[in-house]
């Protein structure tokens, strides 16, 4: 019998391989723009990240255009994630390949 934290591991690891091409599309838009963010606004590399990743304001009204954006795009991953998981007929564990 699983434990719960092996069940719940598994149920991650089933949803990151069934949504890569969402991940990877987020994790370069973040790495996109934080290079964009470095180079045009003359941020030290940690303070891009952090604007690209919307955990600090950028300044400027061009950043604060690409975090509202991005806000939209975010929404719209996570959405994604919950309607997929939400609307599954079936247990995944049950159905992944072992």
């Amino acid at each position: 019998m699983q434990s719960r934290l092996e069940r719940l591991l598994g149920r991650a690891a089933l949803a990151a391989r069934q949504n890569r091409a969402a991940l990877v599309f987020v994790a370069s838009w973040l790495a996109i723009f934080a290079i964009g963010h470095a180079r045009l606004l003359h941020l030290a590399p940690l303070d891009a990240l952090l604007a690209a990743s919307w955990l600090v304001q950028a300044p400027g009204g061009l950043p604060a255009a690409y975090q509202a954006f991005t806000d939209v795009v975010d929404f719209g991953v996570v959405a994604s994630l919950r309607l997929t998981n939400v609307t599954r007929m079936y247990r995944p564990e049950d159905t992944s390949p072992r």
